[in-house]
């Protein structure tokens, strides 16, 4: 059982987009190294760098903070797409996204910034989508094959026959524009695949350049294994438990999904094929659902760690009893401060250690006479120690993104991570990470494909799915 995600950013959670069409790869980002400082320097800037299509943007507007959300000043992104300036430890940025009078804008803010940060903002109007049509797979599939599937990570498409063609939106293609190709032979009544084929580095066009088409040859395998997933310690306050196992190529995640399981069979093994070869990394994944008390607002919480590709099975064992506090209500002030919005969210726990909180709202701005001008959403990337935020205030220039008349979008959406060594980290990661309101989804994987091996956990709450 599987599904589409809908995100392109957590690889460390970190993931990749191509340089064409989709955000820049988490690792081409502007590396924070403090230790490369002179001694006799002088203060380090806070740069901040803004993608679109994969590419800098020029002209977009930034506004610096100080800690209270006092504007300091603004700039606008130079040809390289970066601003910068010196601030104090502790300071905000702020990117205005989008153009006035389009309908959609967006920001995104930085709360606590350290001299030295370099931060990185991909502007949500470039995540693109290209495709890419498959002309030919291998001769001598299993004679019981009636139908192939093909998969690019989430990125999928049902191939009655020849040619074939998958939409990739930005998370099914890795660093330099390379992704993998699996393709499954199915049978009428298998419940496992036949056989299976690959390609993996495949380099997605530029747009200047055609159609991306792909040519499968080798050879079928019908060494098909199993990987299991084992939940231990569940919550006894649990609503339901999944569990998602993800084999990585090009740092993009094919992912199968296993049933919604509630009490008494919460805590029995999922299991999932594995197609040896293929993987360059496996990461399973286990997450909560927890109730509620009303069907507007979700709360999650997930463990998920990366290791190596077995030879053909294998197993992972996640303990629940790990999970990070839940986060039990959040809530958007409007009218204290109409400018300036107050995000405050509850906890059943504290979640200071953890490396940070995604917070995003949305609201839509009404001109005179109550006629919507904008849908706005407002990201913030905040430390964990947190259980409100005050957004900062704006330049006289960014009127256009201001909160004026605001009519709320519904409940916001709230994700602490942990996993990530920090809130420095974090920070400087965080334009490869998926946006917090693309996170909350049916049945997950909630933690996309990590970049390394090693464990991260989350939680969520925001918005039920639709």
């Amino acid at each position: 059982m599987r599904r589409t995600w809908p995100f392109a950013l957590l690889g460390l959670i970190e993931c990749s987009p191509s340089p064409a069409q989709l955000p820049p790869d988490g690792g081409q980002l502007p590396p924070f190294d403090a230790s490369a400082t002179a001694i006799d320097a002088g203060p380090l800037p806070v740069t901040v760098t803004v993608f679109a299509g994969g590419a800098p943007e020029l002209g977009v507007l930034v506004a610096f903070q100080d800690a209270t959300g006092a504007v300091l000043g603004s700039s606008k992104t130079d040809a390289k797409g970066t601003a910068s300036r010196v601030v104090t430890a502790g300071s905000q940025v702020s990117v205005m996204l989008g153009t006035p009078g389009s309908g959609s804008l967006a920001l995104y803010t930085y709360v606590g910034v350290e001299p030295g940060d370099a931060l990185s903002v991909v502007d949500p109007g470039s995540y693109g989508s290209a495709s890419a049509t498959l002309t030919a797979l291998p001769p001598g599939p299993p004679p019981a094959a009636s139908y192939f599937e093909a998969y690019a990570g989430s990125c999928g498409t049902y191939v009655p026959q020849l040619p074939a063609t998958m939409s990739l939106s930005p998370g099914c293609v890795g660093p330099g524009g390379k992704f993998p190709l699996l393709v499954l032979a199915r049978g009428i009544t298998a419940l496992s695949s036949l056989a299976y084929a690959f390609a993996k580095d495949n380099a997605l066009a530029p747009p200047d350049a055609g159609a991306t088409t792909l040519s499968l040859s080798g050879k079928w395998s019908t060494q098909v294994g199993t990987w299991t997933i084992d939940a231990v310690d569940v919550p006894s306050s649990a609503g339901s438990v999944n569990a998602a196992f993800g084999e990585i190529a090009n740092e993009v995640s094919y992912a199968q999904l296993s049933a919604p399981a509630t009490a008494p069979d919460a805590g029995a093994p999922s299991s999932f094929e594995t197609h040896p070869g293929y993987a360059d990394s496996v990461q399973s994944e286990v997450n909560v659902t927890f109730p509620t008390g009303n069907f507007t607002d979700t709360e999650i919480a997930a463990i998920a760690t990366r290791t190596a590709p077995p030879a053909l099975d294998g197993q992972a064992t996640i303990d629940l009893a790990q999970l990070l506090p839940a986060i039990t209500g959040a809530s958007v002030d409007f009218v204290s401060d109409p400018p300036r919005p107050t995000v405050s969210w509850k906890t059943a726990g504290s979640l200071a250690s953890a490396d940070g909180t995604f917070v995003s709202f949305q609201w839509v701005q009404l001109q005179d006479g109550g006629a919507a001008a904008a849908v706005i959403t407002w990201q913030l990337v905040v430390p964990a120690s947190a259980t409100n935020v005050h957004v900062p205030a704006l330049p006289p220039e960014a009127s256009a993104w201001t909160p004026s008349g605001a009519q709320p979008g519904g409940p916001p959406t709230v994700v602490t991570v942990d996993g990530l060594s920090g809130y420095a980290r974090l920070r400087n990661l965080a334009a490869a990470l998926p946006p917090p309101n693309l996170l909350v989804n049916a049945q997950g994987p909630y933690v996309p494909p990590l970049r390394k091996d090693g464990t991260v956990r989350l939680t969520l709450y925001g918005p039920s799915p639709q």
